[in-house]
């Protein structure tokens, strides 16, 4: 087996924040979806994910056997910021390289001051309206400096299905409408999305609801 395993993930796909409701009680989880390329060796055992808070650092999180290419990370907290990589084994034990590291941060944190009312941070994606929505719906964000943003919609499996905005935009307050199409143009089906924003060390997921 070759000791060299060029970009094994190759996508971080989704922070996702999926609300139950249950018994009229609110609960929350936080979970991260990672997706990689998978290993083509004919003697390939399985993968192993590496995980931790500080860059750079390789601590074992769990094993992925083959042939899976996905994993999802329930076990985070919001607001950390979590660094993954990603290594091949074959059945004789050998392990490759590791794949180059990707991150991304848990959600958004509320913090109270000595007021104890809420600051929130600067960077925020707010929620959808209205939603559920038809045939369109406004997202609106915000921005405490002028910097790069990207704003995407995912379906259920991960998938990127829409870029609604790429490019560097001013500080302050701004809105995107998205009228329920994908990058080509074509109308998609009624069903649960997720729409993500990253700027600069900043990353949320929201999700919204498409009803026809």
């Amino acid at each position: 087996m070759k000791k060299s395993v060029q970009s094994q993930i190759t996508v971080l796909i989704l922070i996702v924040v999926i609300i139950f409701l249950s018994n009229l009680s609110l609960a929350q989880q936080l979970y991260f979806t990672l997706i990689w390329s998978p290993n083509t060796e004919s003697n390939l055992s399985h993968y192993v994910m590496y995980r931790d808070t500080i860059p750079g650092t390789m601590v074992k999180l769990d094993s992925c056997p083959h042939p899976d290419t996905s994993y999802f990370d329930l076990n985070i907290i919001a607001g950390k910021t979590y660094y993954y990589k990603l290594t091949a084994v074959d059945n004789a034990g050998n392990e490759s390289t590791p794949s180059e590291e990707v991150s991304a941060t848990a959600g958004m944190v509320t913090i109270l001051n000595d007021n104890g009312t809420n600051e929130i941070n600067d960077f925020e994606l707010k929620q959808n309206y209205p939603n559920p929505f038809n045939p369109t719906t406004t997202i609106e964000y915000n921005l405490p400096t002028s910097s790069g943003v990207k704003i995407s919609i995912y379906n259920v499996l991960g998938k990127e299905i829409r870029t609604l905005v790429d490019d560097n935009k001013s500080a302050g307050n701004h809105r995107v409408i998205w009228d329920g199409t994908d990058n080509s143009g074509r109308s998609v089906s009624s069903g649960i999305y997720f729409y993500q924003m990253i700027s600069k060390n900043f990353s949320q997921v929201k999700r919204l609801a498409l009803q026809k």
